[in-house]
C-alpha cells in the first residue's frame, strides 16, 4: 500500500514538472485566440491600401468580400490540415443572426474603389464617432426578405445595420450614380445607423413618439397597438383610409396595401399594413436627414393627420440633434 502511494506521489510530481516545463517551451505554437482579425494591413495595392488608411485614421474595417482571413490550426488524425476561416457576419445581432436576407459581392475593383471613398467621405465624416460601424461590407446587390415573396416583401435594399457591421449596396453602380442619388443614398445609411443607436440609447424619447400614432388609435381586444397591423374597411372601429391618420409617413414595407377601387379620394386603401416601430421610426429619422423642418412642411403639409406627423418629426429630429452633436 505504501509503495502504491509513493509511486503515485512521483507520478504527479512528473506530470507536475512536464507541465511547468510546457509552460516554459517558447517554440509552442499561437493560440491566437486574441488576434484582431479586423485589423487590416497596409498593402501596394492601391484599394487595398486605401482600406487600410481608413483602418487606420478611422478604425473601420471595410470590406469587399465577406471572408477576412484564413488561417492554419493544426494537423487532425487523417493527416489533413485544418484551416480557420473568419468571415463577416453582417447579419448577427445580440440574440439572433437574421439570414432572411441576402447579399451579392461586386468584383469590379475601380467600382469597389469609388464605393470606399463614399464610405470615408460621406457616411464616416457625417457622423461623431461614437456610432462609426466597426465594419462595412460593400455589396453590388442587397435582397431583403429573400426567401419570401414580393408581394409578402421580398425587395431589394439599399442598407442594412447589424451589431456593428454595416452592408451597403449599389456597389457596382457608383460611377454612374448621380450626385443626388448618392446624397439620398448617403442619407438612407447615416438615418439607418442613427436609428440604430438610439434605438439602443434613447428609449424614454423614442417611446413618446411612438405613443402620437398609439393614440390616434382605439385598441381592440386582439389589437392592443397600432404597430404592423392590418387595417381593413371590414373593421370600421380602426379603418382609416390612409396610414396618415395614424401619423405614419409609411405602411409595411412588407406588406403592400390595396388601392381602393373607384375612390372617391385618391390614394385611399382598402387595406394595409402599419409599419412596425422600427420601419416606423426609420422613416421619420430619413426625413430629418433628407429635409429641414421647412421643407419638411411644403413636402407634408397637406397630409391628413400632419399635426400628429409634425410632432414625431420634432421628435426624431431633437434625438438626431443630440446624436450628430455628440463627441
Amino acid at each position: 500500500m505504501k509503495t502504491k502511494k509513493y509511486i503515485t506521489a512521483i507520478a504527479a510530481l512528473v506530470t507536475l514538472l512536464a507541465a511547468c516545463n510546457r509552460d516554459d517551451d517558447k517554440t509552442l505554437a499561437p493560440t491566437n485566440l486574441d488576434k484582431d482579425w479586423l485589423a487590416i494591413s497596409d498593402s501596394p495595392d492601391p484599394l487595398d491600401h486605401l482600406r487600410y488608411e481608413i483602418y487606420r485614421d478611422l478604425g473601420v474595417s471595410v470590406y469587399y468580400t465577406d471572408t477576412i482571413g484564413k488561417e492554419f490550426r493544426y494537423i487532425n488524425v487523417y493527416g489533413d490540415s485544418v484551416i480557420h476561416v473568419e468571415k463577416v457576419d453582417p447579419f448577427y445581432s445580440v440574440t439572433a443572426m437574421d439570414a432572411a436576407n441576402t447579399y451579392l459581392l461586386s468584383k469590379n475593383r475601380e467600382e469597389i474603389r469609388l464605393a470606399t471613398l463614399f464610405v470615408r467621405d460621406s457616411i464616416i465624416s457625417a457622423l461623431p464617432p461614437a456610432l462609426y460601424p466597426s465594419t462595412v461590407l460593400l455589396t453590388s446587390e442587397l435582397t431583403l426578405n429573400a426567401f419570401d415573396t414580393e408581394a409578402r416583401g421580398k425587395r431589394l435594399g439599399n442598407v442594412y445595420n447589424g451589431y456593428r457591421s454595416v452592408i451597403i449596396s449599389n456597389t457596382g453602380q457608383f460611377s454612374t450614380m448621380s450626385a443626388i442619388d448618392k446624397s439620398h443614398l448617403k442619407e438612407e445609411i447615416v438615418a439607418t445607423i442613427c436609428y440604430g443607436y438610439a434605438n439602443a440609447n434613447f428609449n424614454i424619447r423614442l417611446a413618446e413618439f411612438y405613443k402620437v400614432s398609439e393614440d390616434l388609435f382605439t385598441p381592440q381586444t386582439l389589437m392592443p397597438s397600432v404597430y404592423y397591423l392590418l387595417i381593413s374597411s371590414g373593421n370600421a372601429a380602426v379603418y382609416r383610409p390612409h396610414w396618415n391618420y395614424y401619423a405614419f409617413l409609411i405602411s409595411s414595407p412588407n406588406m403592400p396595401g390595396q388601392l381602393q377601387a373607384n375612390a372617391n379620394i385618391p390614394g385611399e386603401y382598402t387595406r394595409y399594413y402599419t409599419p412596425s416601430k422600427e420601419e416606423d421610426a426609420s422613416s421619420f429619422f430619413l426625413a430629418v436627414f433628407r429635409y429641414t423642418p421647412a421643407e419638411f412642411d411644403a413636402e407634408y403639409s397637406t397630409l391628413p393627420g400632419f399635426s400628429d406627423i409634425r410632432r414625431k418629426y420634432d421628435i426624431i429630429r431633437a434625438i438626431t440633434d443630440a446624436i450628430i452633436n455628440m463627441p
